[in-house]
């Protein structure tokens, strides 16, 4: 609601004024998944997002090769416990990641649905394959 979730400013949405609380209730979102092309920008974010940039470079360029970046997952077998998974995710996780639910026991439940839908199944094939493509590399 515009002067309550944020102000129109020349046709650009602002936050100032705005408590934190209440920055980014209209969407439930904050401005990056908003699709940052729809939305102005003033110097102050560009400068940032440039130096955002330039330190995700750095990082890259100090890391070096990745040691597992040749490795894919096959999922073969697991579609079950992937759609379970995936079911749990929305069901569960999406709230929660967007704020409509944030107690402890909210988690609880959720990692206990994880559980229950194959999550250790899924992991061990993972760590299987990852262990096999680690073997086969060096």
């Amino acid at each position: 609601m515009e002067g309550i979730h944020y102000h129109n400013v020349d046709g650009a949405v602002s936050y100032e004024g705005i408590p934190a609380s209440n920055a980014f209730g209209m969407t439930v979102a904050g401005d990056s998944l908003l699709g940052r092309k729809y939305l102005s920008f003033n110097d102050q974010w560009t400068q940032v997002n440039e130096r955002i940039d330039a330190w995700r470079e750095e990082a890259l360029a100090a890391a070096g090769e990745n040691p597992v970046s040749g490795y894919n997952f096959a999922a073969v077998g697991l579609e079950r416990e992937i759609n379970r998974l995936e079911a749990v995710r929305m069901q569960y996780f999406q709230p929660l990641v967007c704020g409509y639910y944030d107690t402890p026991e909210d988690l609880e439940q959720a990692v206990a649905r994880l559980e229950q839908a194959g999550l250790a199944a899924y992991i061990e094939e993972i760590e299987r394959q990852l262990g096999a493509y680690m073997g086969t590399v060096q």
